[in-house]
């Protein structure tokens, strides 16, 4: 079974770094006259490398504070965590790396590693995404001139059509060409284009810096995103049924509510693991895993169903369990519930 999920959304969250490096690079080479096009290598090796250095020791950092703060309110850890990220965004600044590149590994890793109140953080963050998404778009509503919009159709539909059809392919098709991926799975990886709003945001500072013609192309960056999100993301499970790789919708996933008492000398923790598509349990009964003493599954949640385990129970991908076990228990089974390949082969 191919999975290209993961795939798209180290797409998603490894093009922003980028995309704003070459923003910003090209508005200066055009803004600064010292400025040379030859400048531009080094400056990009300097800040994505210091940003991803700097994004591997403020991931491990975060969530080492976040686990030992031993705060008094389960709220304080949301300013604490927000304080963190801002905090090492501005330090790698500084530095003269990516900051953006270094936030992104800090959610990336404390999305794979348990942490306390885990799940009322990931609450938090993903309703303030969706705030500051809603913002977003009321702001570049106020920005965008309609008049100037309806000029710029056919330039944005011309732009727009050669994305979609020949520069998203074609890059798509060159990036895989030495991976063992069936054309169907590159073509709907290829179909899954520009679809959200940081173009239209990357436009702004050309646009904020006077760059000649910034407006034009403003009208025209943001054309390209709403046809965008109009003919593709509108259209990704058509796409994929038609190109038969699968889009299956997740059930509502199970949420355990449970608020244990915390003590310095507690020898044993309640811990959430998630089923990993393509793990070593998949497929297999608990008793078959020889679980080892320190380590007990309290409750599957499986879909929007709590089921109570026994040694036949045959773990499934995407299942939630509830275990009680120790650190070096711990330790020792999670690697069974991790993707065990990223083979994107069939």
């Amino acid at each position: 079974r191919v999975r290209i999920e993961p795939l798209l959304e180290l797409e998603a969250g490894s093009t922003d770094p980028k995309a704003s490096f070459h923003t910003f690079g090209l508005t200066r080479l055009i803004v600064e006259p010292n400025m040379q096009l030859s400048d531009l290598p080094l400056m990009f090796v300097m800040q994505m490398g210091i940003g991803a250095v700097v994004g591997v020791l403020a991931a491990r950092s975060t969530a080492w504070l976040i686990n030992r703060a031993r705060l008094e309110y389960e709220g304080l850890y949301i300013p604490l965590s927000v304080a963190l990220v801002l905090f090492f965004y501005s330090l790698t600044t500084l530095l003269g790396g990516s900051g953006f590149l270094t936030v992104y590994m800090i959610g990336l890793y404390l999305g794979q590693v348990d942490l306390i109140h885990k799940r009322s953080l990931m609450r938090f963050f993903d309703g303030l995404a969706w705030l500051m998404q809603v913002i977003m778009f009321l702001t570049l509503g106020l920005l965008v001139d309609s008049s100037r919009v309806a000029e710029m159709a056919v330039s944005g539909l011309v732009v727009s059509l050669f994305l979609i059809f020949v520069a998203r392919p074609l890059s798509v098709f060159t990036s895989l060409a030495l991976v063992k991926m069936r054309w169907r799975y590159q073509l709907m990886i290829a179909w899954v284009g520009l679809r959200g709003a940081a173009p239209i945001i990357l436009a702004t500072f050309p646009l904020t810096a006077f760059v000649p013609g910034a407006e034009a192309l403003f009208n025209i960056v943001f054309f390209v995103v709403v046809i965008s999100i109009l003919l593709q993301a509108t259209t990704i499970p058509q796409m994929a049924n038609l190109l038969k790789v699968g889009y299956p919708t997740r059930a509502r996933r199970f949420s355990f509510e449970i608020i244990m008492p915390r003590a310095s000398d507690l020898k044993r923790e309640l811990v959430e693991l998630h089923v990993a598509p393509m793990a070593e349990a998949v497929g297999r009964q608990i008793v078959d895993l020889h679980l080892p003493k320190g380590f007990l599954i309290v409750v599957i949640g499986r879909g929007e169903r709590a089921l109570t385990p026994d040694g036949g129970t045959v773990l499934v991908e995407d299942d939630i369990l509830l275990v009680l076990a120790d650190t070096a228990a711990l330790e020792k089974v999670r690697p069974l519930f991790v993707t065990s390949s990223n083979n994107f082969t069939d």
